[in-house]
């Protein structure tokens, strides 16, 4: 297939799976050099109900990217070209050192030839640069050895030849991370590729790790952080228990607590293990994935010696854990107990709602689970400025009022900040955490089904909506009438 512009996948499906939910992923596969190139994570991925449903999405330009985070926590993706121009067997390669990585456990790593100078590439995917765009890494070279490095740029391919346009030239590259950071300003609506060039000759290793292009504004936004050392569960955050004595609980680990990592850290969210069947969920609170993008980081404490028996999953439901989508499960890398980082791209569920994460340990006879510093960060081109309308309060309305099966609840934010919104009953009982996370002064929308967090129906009746920032609050009423 030859996709030009804007490509659409279409796609059926149906099964009889016996009351369960299966599912199927769409992957990109490309034509290089002789040999097909495989996309180590789907493009998008669906959930199959019983009946046949009609499922679209549309993804733009199959090796453009708007924004990627690269942590090579997996494989060096497939998109990204390595070029060794000299031929001398000296090629970046990816290490697995927890000591030397910036994050998480790898990094890449090029070591030098004393016969011979480099001339390494390292080249990105083609990027579409918007408004706001920034791309960013970091990079160290060994203790005594400073390696040297250019950045170009090219606007109409990734062969080193092509990239002729500099961004920056005889970079001396420190023995401590260093963040790089440089602004596409100047290529705003225009795709272009960035090679990292290394050309030092006789030196020892230099390091590369964390690529980033980030579009909109510098500062992330904060959707959900918790580091479970406050009240467990978080608030807004749903604990399915299979066993109550063998469950998610709030503890530390006997030898590898996590403030060994984040010493601000008090607590994790720990899972033991029973020699019987297992399905322990912690669920998060609703996001609100309205930014351009979105990312899902978190360390996960295991073993790998237990997968044969159980496994870590982490998911993503569309409708309130009636289906879940598989996100992430743990990774055999043969490796005993210990902390791993992971990055998840949530970019295809933005706008989607209701959108929810569980963490899933699943299995019989396995060993102990922890997770620690979840976090949901988003990034966009920054509206907040004079041309947008701020309330000087907070108020919200929803619609329809009453409703059957669902309705929009609009609130107008007077300030960026931490927001809830929350469902209660006549009773005064929490159903369910629609927000928790912070968002940016203005307008918002979130969609209250009509259920509590496990998914289950609400009846007729009278509910409310709290809708809380700072130290002010308000209380609406709405009425389900089925």
């Amino acid at each position: 297939l030859t996709a030009i512009g804007n490509a659409t996948i279409t796609a059926q499906a149906t099964g009889d799976f016996d009351g369960e939910t299966h599912g199927f992923n769409v992957y990109f596969h490309r034509w290089m050099d002789e040999q097909w190139l495989d996309y180590e994570a789907p493009v998008c991925a669906f959930a199959a109900e019983r009946q046949w449903k009609p499922m679209m999405e549309a993804y733009s330009d199959a090796y453009s990217f708007e924004n990627f985070f690269v942590s090579l926590e997996e494989s060096i993706p497939a998109v990204f070209h390595i070029f060794d121009n000299n031929d001398d067997s000296y090629r970046w390669t990816k290490l697995f050192s927890s000591a030397e990585a910036h994050s998480g456990e790898f990094s890449l790593i090029l070591e030098s030839n004393p016969n011979l100078p480099h001339d390494d590439w390292f080249v990105t995917p083609k990027i579409n640069v918007r408004a706001q765009s920034t791309f960013s890494f970091w990079a160290k070279s060994a203790p005594g050895y400073p390696e040297m490095i250019n950045l170009f740029l090219s606007e109409i391919g990734y062969q080193p030849t092509d990239l002729t346009t500099p961004l920056s030239q005889n970079i001396v590259v420190p023995d401590t991370w260093t963040h790089y950071s440089y602004d596409l300003a100047n290529w705003e609506g225009n795709t272009v590729y960035i090679g990292i060039q290394a050309v030092s000759q006789d030196r020892d290793k230099l390091y590369i790790d964390d690529f980033e292009l980030r579009v909109g504004s510098s500062d992330p936004l904060e959707i959900l952080s918790e580091g479970f050392d406050t009240s467990f569960p978080p608030t807004g955050w749903n604990h399915v228990q299979t066993h109550a004595s063998e469950t998610w609980t709030q503890q530390n680990h006997n030898t590898q607590p996590f403030h060994e990592i984040d010493p601000t850290s008090i607590w994790s969210a720990y899972c033991p293990w029973v020699a019987e069947d297992q399905d322990e969920w912690l669920i998060t609170p609703q996001l609100n994935l309205m930014s351009d993008t979105a990312t899902l980081t978190f360390w996960a404490g295991y073993s790998t010696d237990w997968l044969e028996n159980a496994r870590l999953y982490a998911k993503l439901t569309l409708d309130n854990g009636q289906s879940w989508i598989p996100l992430w499960s743990a990774v055999d890398d043969d490796e005993s107990w210990g902390w791993r980082y992971t990055s998840v791209d949530l970019s295809p569920y933005i706008g989607r709602t209701p959108v929810r994460i569980g963490f899933q340990y699943v299995g019989n006879d396995g060993d102990l689970v922890a997770l620690d510093n979840v976090r949901v960060t988003g990034f966009g081109v920054d509206n907040d400025d004079e041309d947008i309308p701020v309330p000087e309060v907070l108020s919200a309305i929803n619609y329809p009022n009453p409703f059957n099966p669902e309705t929009v609840i609009e609130y107008n934010l007077p300030q960026r900040g931490v927001v809830l919104v929350e469902i209660f009953n006549i009773r005064g009982r929490l159903l369910d955490t629609l927000v928790s996370g912070e968002q940016k002064a203005g307008l918002h929308k979130v969609t209250w089904s009509g259920a509590d967090c496990k998914g289950k129906p609400a009846a007729s009746g009278v509910y409310f909506y709290r809708i809380s920032q700072k130290n002010t609050r308000i209380i609406n009423k709405m009425i389900l009438i089925k």
